[in-house]
């Protein structure tokens, strides 16, 4: 026998690993999730684009609300930073909804994530039956709807783990569309006016 044939590794037969139905139902759902957020951004870009151009006009306060949410979630994105809540306003005259308008996430951001309420014009925060809007009790009691109990929980420990990481913000957002931020203390008081995001 010659010393090379000893010498070659033995080879094994292999097949192919075949995803399992598990696994396509997963890359399935991701790719949905993409394809309408997708879309939801294509249609808040373009609500966005027709009242810059005055081509629409905000005729109450419902439709200054949901384009203020629109616009935060706009300008966030040129900031950086993804939107991780789990619902976004694509319509004008989407019903309100009394929970968090935004939760963001920035890798490296300063903060990390950003938990937002937006305000059109001079709306200001107001006072709810458990608590000031955006204190720290009003979002936790929220927090779980807004991002699922899974990621809420992830926030909480990164909260406790690195304050500084968490933050909450009221964005005011003026009828040039600019939008203003301005970071809250644990009672949702403004601590710092104009925050650089």
């Amino acid at each position: 026998m010659n010393t090379n044939e000893l010498n070659k590794p033995e080879l094994k037969e292999t097949r192919p690993i075949l995803p399992t139905i598990s696994d396509l139902t997963t890359k399935l759902d991701k790719i949905e999730v993409q394809v309408e957020m997708k879309f939801a951004i294509s249609e808040q870009n373009k609500i966005l684009e027709e009242v810059k151009n005055g081509e629409r006009k905000l005729e109450n306060s419902q439709e200054k609300g949901n384009y203020g949410e629109m616009r935060t979630d706009q300008d966030l994105k040129e900031k950086g930073y993804e939107r991780i809540s789990l619902d976004r306003v694509t319509d004008l005259n989407s019903a309100g909804h009394q929970g968090i308008d935004g939760v963001y996430y920035k890798e490296g951001g300063e903060p990390e994530y950003i938990i937002v309420d937006s305000k059109y014009g001079s709306a200001q925060l107001s006072e709810t039956a458990d608590g000031k809007q955006m204190s720290d009790k009003w979002i936790d009691n929220r927090l779980d709807n807004a991002v699922g109990k899974e990621k809420a929980d992830e926030i909480r420990m990164e909260k406790l783990a690195n304050s500084e990481n968490v933050g909450s913000f009221v964005a005011h957002v003026g009828e040039d569309g600019i939008v203003t931020y301005d970071r809250l203390d644990s009672n949702g008081d403004i601590k710092e006016r104009n925050v650089q995001l």
